[in-house]
């Protein structure tokens, strides 16, 4: 079985995860094994990997451990999440945003300190960073974290300073994403802080801009928006490895070039939501290419002239308060 999950084959091993799933307390040392094979040596892990192969070895196991809830996987995983830039983004790719966050909560058997530890961690890849802030949110959706506690870490970071000439864009997108998690939780309790932010240009609003906060505590009561919050994490972490896994690119016939009926729902419920009023996004006066579509894809960094521009963007607003 383990061996199957192994295989290069850019075939779906659903026969392995099957059989993985029904004896998880005999199968765990050995995906644990597979994780710290990885974090061993990184850089050759693809070395034996066919032209036209894949390895996910390790994704399968990610994944699997979560849905054990495998606490014995907590510290290898944060290690695999820890790895510095771009180690972490070659080798766990879209799985960093699409299934890092649950392995990262599912393993931690309500023990935040590593959670923590990843989340502060200015050496690991930004949206590892984003994968521990999330799993805390949900350790709080889930009654393991209390919302003093969640509220105090999200205050202690948000309070940071940001060096007035700070060139790495990836410091303005953490702030971002800690105003993006403070979101899902209704943060009333926060909001001098996260307007604080937004004012002197920590955050720029690339995830939540200011006016979704507004917007939030307008048309929301706290229990009602946390209800939600709560069934939308609920939904994600029962959700089949098959369901999760069997529609991926890698292992279509068609390479992934035509979109599911699933991707194509959602690229017209995208359309929808920014009022692109199309009969048909994918027709002949559609404005989509099947294979333009960077659905499920890890989002980019910015690149540089972006960098440049928002920070002489954020220098303009400075001198505008000096006067």
């Amino acid at each position: 079985m383990v061996e199957a999950l192994k295989s290069f084959e850019c075939r779906y091993q659903r026969e392995a995860v099957e059989a993985a799933l029904e004896n998880p307390e005999a199968v765990s040392p050995h995906l644990i094994a597979i994780l710290k094979e990885v974090v061993a040596d990184p850089e050759h892990i693809f070395d034996e990997v066919p032209e036209e192969g894949v390895r996910l070895d390790y994704i399968y196991a990610l994944i699997l451990l979560g849905i054990f809830r495998e606490e014995k996987a907590h510290d290898v995983i944060v290690d695999l999440a820890s790895m510095p830039m771009p180690l972490a983004d070659e080798i766990l790719g879209d799985s960093i945003t699409e299934d890092l966050h649950l392995a990262l909560y599912q393993t931690c058997g309500g023990k935040m300190g590593r959670l923590k530890e990843l989340a502060t961690n200015d050496r690991a890849d930004v949206f590892c960073r984003e994968a521990a802030l999330r799993a805390l949110g949900y350790a709080f959706l889930d009654g393991v974290l209390s919302r003093d506690a969640y509220l105090s870490f999200l205050r202690s970071e948000l309070e940071k300073e940001v060096d007035p000439d700070e060139s790495n864009p990836d410091v303005f997108t953490y702030f971002d994403m800690l105003a993006s998690c403070a979101y899902g939780i209704y943060p009333e309790e926060l909001m001098d802080v996260i307007r604080e932010g937004f004012e002197a240009g920590k955050m720029e609003g690339e995830m939540t801009d200011y006016a979704m906060f507004e917007e939030l505590f307008r048309l929301n009561d706290r229990d009602g928006f946390l209800s939600k919050e709560k069934k939308r994490f609920e939904k994600e972490a029962t959700q089949s490895i098959h369901d999760k896994m069997e529609d991926w690119a890698c292992f279509r016939e068609d390479g992934g070039k035509e979109l599911t009926p699933r991707e194509k729902a959602l690229l017209l419920s995208l359309a929808k939501k920014d009022d692109l009023n199309f009969p048909d996004p994918f027709g002949e006066e559609g404005i989509f290419e099947p294979s333009e579509v960077p659905l499920f894809q890890k989002p980019k960094k910015r690149n540089k002239k972006k960098a440049k521009q928002s920070k002489a963007s954020r220098k303009a607003n400075r001198r505008k308060k000096k006067k």
